[in-house]
């Protein structure tokens, strides 16, 4: 089975890109970018061990939930 490292969502006929990264001390991440309006948001999730967790279970657990949430959020900001 192949790793997954990105989920794309569709909200709003706006795409929700998820992402695992590693920032420069091999820390795992999880990355949400979205572009609204020519604007490029984008958020950094980490701290997953602190929960007794990983990046990747967690981004296993994203939706299209998630992704709504997360527009709605973004898309607040600029209004």
């Amino acid at each position: 089975m192949a790793q997954k490292f990105c989920k794309i969502f569709e909200v709003e006929e706006h795409q929700v890109l998820y992402q695992i990264i590693e920032d420069d001390d091999d820390i795992e991440k999880i990355e949400a970018t979205t572009i609204i309006d020519d604007h490029r948001m984008s958020i950094k999730m980490s701290g997953f061990e602190k929960n007794k967790t990983t990046a990747d279970i967690q981004f296993e657990k994203i939706n299209q939930a998630f992704a709504e949430s997360f527009f709605q959020a973004m898309k607040n900001l600029i209004q």
